[in-house]
Protein backbone atom coordinates (compact mmCIF):
# COMPACT_ATOMS: atom_id res chain seq x y z
CA UNK A 1 0.00 0.00 0.00
CA UNK A 2 2.86 2.47 1.24
CA UNK A 3 4.73 2.11 -2.55
CA UNK A 4 1.08 2.86 -4.42
CA UNK A 5 1.00 6.32 -2.40
CA UNK A 6 4.34 6.86 -3.18
CA UNK A 7 3.53 6.18 -7.25
CA UNK A 8 0.85 8.51 -6.79
CA UNK A 9 2.67 10.56 -4.95
CA UNK A 10 5.67 10.92 -7.66
CA UNK A 11 2.41 11.53 -10.44
CA UNK A 12 1.03 14.24 -8.38
CA UNK A 13 4.15 15.83 -7.68
CA UNK A 14 5.37 15.90 -11.35
CA UNK A 15 1.77 17.27 -12.27
CA UNK A 16 2.65 20.19 -9.63
CA UNK A 17 6.04 21.19 -11.22
CA UNK A 18 4.60 20.88 -14.71
CA UNK A 19 2.08 23.40 -14.13
CA UNK A 20 4.04 25.88 -11.86
CA UNK A 21 6.41 25.56 -15.10
CA UNK A 22 3.68 26.40 -17.63
CA UNK A 23 2.46 29.25 -15.73
CA UNK A 24 5.15 30.55 -13.76
CA UNK A 25 5.02 34.11 -15.36
CA UNK A 26 1.31 34.18 -14.56
CA UNK A 27 1.75 33.20 -11.22
CA UNK A 28 4.53 35.85 -10.96
CA UNK A 29 7.35 33.29 -10.01
CA UNK A 30 9.27 34.00 -13.21
CA UNK A 31 12.21 36.41 -13.41
CA UNK A 32 12.03 37.08 -16.83
CA UNK A 33 9.62 37.43 -19.28
CA UNK A 34 8.30 34.80 -22.00
CA UNK A 35 9.41 31.31 -21.58
CA UNK A 36 12.66 30.67 -20.65
CA UNK A 37 15.53 27.37 -20.18
CA UNK A 38 14.36 26.80 -16.88
CA UNK A 39 10.61 26.50 -17.72
CA UNK A 40 11.23 23.93 -19.95
CA UNK A 41 13.58 21.99 -17.42
CA UNK A 42 10.56 22.12 -14.81
CA UNK A 43 8.42 20.74 -17.69
CA UNK A 44 11.07 17.80 -18.88
CA UNK A 45 11.13 17.03 -14.92
CA UNK A 46 7.79 17.32 -14.07
CA UNK A 47 7.04 14.88 -17.20
CA UNK A 48 9.62 12.37 -16.13
CA UNK A 49 8.15 12.28 -12.78
CA UNK A 50 4.74 11.47 -14.32
CA UNK A 51 6.10 8.77 -16.49
CA UNK A 52 8.16 7.19 -13.27
CA UNK A 53 5.10 7.15 -11.28
CA UNK A 54 2.71 5.58 -13.61
CA UNK A 55 5.08 3.19 -14.93
CA UNK A 56 6.21 2.39 -11.02
CA UNK A 57 2.57 2.36 -10.42
CA UNK A 58 1.96 -0.34 -13.43
CA UNK A 59 4.80 -2.56 -11.72
CA UNK A 60 3.06 -2.34 -8.27
CA UNK A 61 0.10 -3.60 -10.18
CA UNK A 62 1.52 -6.71 -12.52
CA UNK A 63 3.75 -7.92 -9.32
CA UNK A 64 0.99 -6.94 -6.45
CA UNK A 65 4.21 -8.89 -4.00
CA UNK A 66 6.45 -6.55 -5.18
Amino acid sequence: MERRRLAWGLIILGVVIIFLSVFADVLGVGQQPGFGWKQALGIVIGVLLVLGGFYWRRQLRAYPSA
